[in-house]
């Protein structure tokens, strides 16, 4: 089962501005492993307006796995997508309407996404990133030593 997450630019957009969102595209997806989703690589259609979509990875390939943690790459998330997205509105002055398979997620406006959207993809970011964290084992993205010794536990007042 897959789910996706879709952007699409407010307004049509030149050939040259549609020309610079691609090279940054390209060039973020070289800077992570993208292993929580797809990197984006939007495309202008033939009304002008970019267009473009991002496969959310539940369950990646072990072989991508390992791949990934050879390159010691940061992994990328849906919320990275965001953020990118964010980026080319500002140095752009692209606005995109953002939704995903089962409907309308929000927008980015001025280089701002809406706070709603936001909230849903870091909580789709956060669950992609435990079920990865759970796949590669305790040390991805932990960024805190672990001191090997029992859990804490909880004591109750009273």
């Amino acid at each position: 089962m897959g789910f996706s997450v879709y952007f699409q630019s407010t307004e049509p957009v030149s050939e040259t501005v549609a020309a610079k969102v691609v090279a940054a595209t390209d060039q973020a997806a070289g800077e992570r492993s993208w292993l929580s989703c797809e990197p984006i690589f939007p495309t202008l259609q033939e009304d002008g307006h970019l267009w473009g979509g991002s496969k959310v990875t539940f369950e990646p390939d072990p072989l991508d796995i390992e791949s990934a943690e050879q390159e010691g790459l940061p992994n990328g998330t849906i919320a990275d997508v965001i953020q990118l997205l964010c980026d080319i509105s500002r140095e752009h002055g692209i606005d995109w309407e953002v939704g995903h398979d089962f409907g309308e997620l929000g927008g980015i406006h001025n280089g701002i996404a809406d706070p709603e959207m936001t909230q849903a993809i870091d909580a789709l970011a956060l669950t992609t990133e435990e079920l990865l964290s759970g796949m590669m084992g305790e040390s991805y993205g932990d960024d805190e030593e672990d001191d090997d010794g029992p859990p804490d536990i909880l004591r109750f007042p009273g």
